[in-house]
């Protein structure tokens, strides 16, 4: 599958993606231990099973291949984005 953003989507461009294929999202904000407000987006799977997982950054900035690994593997998803495993060093997606 292509994609029209090519291997590094941002994260708002892979939330885009994610609810193309059903997986659900909720944007809100997270505060640090020293008062520092974060963008933070829960994940929910779209699957029957209560798969999830939370991010914090800047929607606008590219996710890392280590990243959409460690997404494709808590979500229990495949992605057409290209993806590196840190564990294994396997990669997936588009290369």
């Amino acid at each position: 599958m292509s994609v029209p953003f090519g291997g590094h989507p941002t994260m708002n461009q892979f939330l885009g993606w994610l609810s193309g294929i059903g997986c659900s999202f909720k944007i809100g904000t997270a505060t640090n231990e020293k008062g520092k407000s974060y963008t933070a987006v829960r994940i929910q799977n779209n699957d029957d099973e209560d798969r999830f997982l939370y991010w914090v950054g800047n929607l606008d900035e590219f996710l890392m291949p280590s990243e959409i690994a460690s997404f494709t593997k808590r979500l229990n998803i495949q992605v057409p984005f290209f993806a590196i495993d840190p564990d294994t060093g396997k990669t997936s997606g588009i290369h």
